[in-house]
């Protein structure tokens, strides 16, 4: 299978997204470029959702809502959500030595309707709804019903290779996963490649031959032993068969469960990383409360810059150099002593103490003093005129005297308060800047209740431990029921010896059992063989992407799989690696990707590769050349990749590219974005701008990319 396009509506930030793929043997590379947060995720898990449905959500779609987050109700309380996606199936018709392929293109549509409750203003899911056609030079074709085609073309086993996260993909080899979950993870994805699937029905089809066979032999004699034998051997089939199918079932729900413990921690540590929606809205107010009190604050000094213009200070830093020029005269005056004048005050003074300076009678009372008053009294009549004049003078001389000593004051005043109000601004503005990445923030974030994540995670925990229990009682049970139905078995042959009639049931009972045993010995044969060719080509891939030369005294030797579908790591002198604690995070990613690579390439199966985040904790050489060997490897691969994923790739993005473009999310305006998108929605855009290039809708700001890229 190769995927063609796919169009998404309403699946929680892909409100309306169309995205083509690159099928081209020799442009087999589709690469978006997508930053955090841009819907890398969503977009994986749509496709998944439109191929397989809801099975491929998490906790299987039960309380998972699909629409957007930020839908506004009062638009409509329906919401229709759909996912198109066209593929093509490659045919190969095998007649004589001629090969003969032929393509197939289908268009799969998926959808479902999501309806707000009025009453509890919950949102509930209606049943969905899934169509399938088949694509050709005429039109389209419907396919009725779609269901065997799509469990035959979209084997449900094929998910994980097909669709892998680039932290999911780790499942198969991690510690926190299961020890029993990872050999199941890689037992199902091998033999469903490997088309192994049909020796197991052959198998199935021989064991219900058996049950028969040993039905008829109730039908022998009328022994009493025998039809008691006969029976305990059905119970104890039966018991196995229900409890086989009941570890299955606890099989699948233990890795369904420990998917959902994984994503919930996941949302737990980020949202510990990011800020939970609360603490984000309390410093949100915080950061508002401080800039309420900056913008009073600068409103005192707007109105303090108002009221200096209106301030005595400005007329003396104005009038500043005329007074110089005046307080210079006054001074050269003061020194002459013509300034102060004291003569009229001094006068009339000595008349009123009746005295003279000299020591001479002033007193009206003194009849030789007549004469002195006269002359004093004629003197202060003389120097009235003078006196006006340099009374004024004096004034003026010390007024001039207190206007040049703060004659600067208003000019650092005014200085000071300006510089006080661009601080304040600044304050503000920065504030601003903070105020509206905590909002973005919140805007990205879900109604994270991280107490409620923590209940789910014991809770899964429980529930964990307990399955792993039933698990192993089942197998215990299993042995002991196995062991009782050898030892019927064998008592069964022996009744049936004694009768003539037991003979022929008896020789049928034998073929049947021969054949069980040569398509088990097949079964197992070719699990061995392939499992053996996908564990050879996984070690190929993995050292040529990790740049592991045994020859050259590398810390890495090989990878295998082994016969109980662990994969594990050799290291010199065949010494084993633990995965977790003796690879470095990219070496793990490399290695989880060549088995994935591994699986396609062994089944020779055509079949997309779709990698969110693959080159996530790589660097230098094993990001390049991790980068070519899934390019070499593939048939389809489509790669979602952050800034950082691409730098250092941009050439060999460039060559093997067919199809390139940019994903942006519109909440990353302003704090992430240059420019507006121009939408009040929280949604996904695509632009056409390839890995190198930049527009309108997807530039970024210069420190957010080199953020991304550090």
């Amino acid at each position: 299978m190769k995927l063609i396009s796919a169009r998404i509506k309403n699946f929680r930030l892909l409100r309306d997204l169309e995205l083509d793929f690159s099928s081209e043997s020799e442009k087999k590379l589709t690469v978006f470029r997508a930053p955090n947060e841009t819907g890398k995720t969503t977009i994986v898990r749509a496709l998944r959702w439109g191929l397989y449905g809801d099975n491929a959500l998490p906790n299987k779609g039960v309380k998972w809502r699909m629409h957007p987050i930020d839908w506004d109700k009062s638009d409509s309380v329906n919401v229709h959500i759909s996912v198109t996606i066209e593929f093509e199936i490659l045919k190969i018709n095998q007649i004589g030595d001629q090969r003969i392929e032929t393509h197939q293109r289908f268009r799969i549509s998926r959808s479902v309707m999501e309806v707000l409750d009025a009453v509890s203003d919950t949102w509930r899911k209606t049943d969905a709804s899934v169509k399938l056609f088949e694509v050709n030079e005429g039109g389209v074709t419907p396919i009725d019903p779609p269901e065997a085609i799509i469990r035959e073309e979209l084997l449900t086993e094929l998910r994980d290779v097909f669709f892998t996260d680039g932290d999911r993909a780790m499942d198969f080899i991690e510690a926190d996963i299961n020890v029993r979950s990872k050999r199941n993870r890689v037992e199902k994805a091998i033999r469903a490649l490997l088309g192994i699937g049909v020796l197991q029905n052959s198998i199935a089809h021989v064991t219900i031959s058996a049950k028969e066979a040993n039905r008829r032999a109730r039908s022998v004699g009328g022994d009493v032993d025998l039809t008691r034998v006969i029976q305990n051997i059905e119970n104890n089939e039966n018991d196995i068969s229900v409890k086989e199918a009941k570890k299955t079932e606890l099989t699948e729900e233990l890795t369904n469960i420990e998917e959902m413990a994984k994503d919930t921690t996941k949302q737990i540590d980020l949202a510990l990383k990011d800020g939970n929606k609360q603490q984000l809205i309390d410093d949100k107010n915080r950061l508002l409360n401080q800039k309420e009190k900056y913008a009073k604050d600068l409103s005192g000094l707007q109105k303090k810059h108002s009221q200096i213009f209106e301030d005595v200070e400005l007329a003396k830093y104005l009038l500043a150099p005329a007074l110089d020029k005046s307080n210079e005269i006054m001074n050269k005056l003061e020194m002459e002593g013509q300034i102060p004048h004291t003569t009229i005050p001094v006068l009339n003074n000595r008349l009123k103490l009746g005295e003279c300076i000299c020591g001479e009678s002033l007193s009206p009372d003194d009849n030789t003093a007549k004469d002195r008053i006269d002359h004093i009294n004629h003197l202060i009549e003389t120097n009235k005129s003078a006196d006006d004049l340099q009374r004024v003078m004096t004034a003026l001389f010390y007024k001039g005297q207190d206007l040049t000593s703060t004659k600067s004051t208003w000019k650092h005043l005014r200085k000071n308060t300006i510089a006080d109000r661009e601080t304040l601004a600044l304050k503000i503005e920065q504030i601003q800047k903070d105020i509206r990445a905590h909002e973005a923030k919140i805007d990205a974030l879900p109604d994270t209740d991280i107490q409620k994540l923590r209940e789910f995670e014991r809770d899964y925990q429980r529930r964990i431990t307990g399955i792993n229990f039933d698990i192993s009682e089942i197998n215990s049970q299993l042995r002991n029921l196995r062991i009782d139905v050898a030892e019927l078995i064998e008592k069964r042959d022996r009744l049936l010896k004694n009768k003539e009639k037991g003979l022929m049931i008896r020789s049928e009972l034998a073929v049947i059992s021969d054949v069980a045993k040569i398509l088990e010995n097949s079964y197992h044969t070719m699990t061995t063989t392939e499992l053996r060719k996908v564990s050879d080509m996984m070690s190929e891939i993995f050292l040529k992407m990790v740049g592991a030369d045994p020859k050259q005294k590398s810390v890495i030797h090989s990878a295998m799989i082994t016969e109980e579908f662990d994969i594990i790591v050799k290291g010199p002198s065949g010494r084993h690696l633990d995965p977790d604690h003796d690879l470095n995070g990219a070496s793990r990613r490399a290695l989880t990707l060549a088995f994935i690579l591994a699986l396609t390439n062994v089944s020779e199966v055509e079949a997309p590769n779709i990698i969110d985040t693959p080159l996530g904790m790589m660097d230098g050489f094993v990001k390049l050349s991790v980068l070519k060997t899934a390019v070499e490897y593939s048939q389809q691969i489509i790669l979602f990749l952050t800034h950082s994923e691409i730098a250092g790739c941009e050439e060999v993005i460039r060559q093997k590219s067919g199809i390139i473009k940019t994903l942006t999310n519109t909440a990353h305006f302003p704090t992430m974005l240059v420019n507006d998108p121009g939408s009040h929605e929280r949604k996904v855009i695509l632009c056409d701008c390839d890995h190198e290039s930049v527009c309108q809708i997807c530039e970024r700001r210069k420190e957010q990319k080199q953020e991304e890229v550090a």
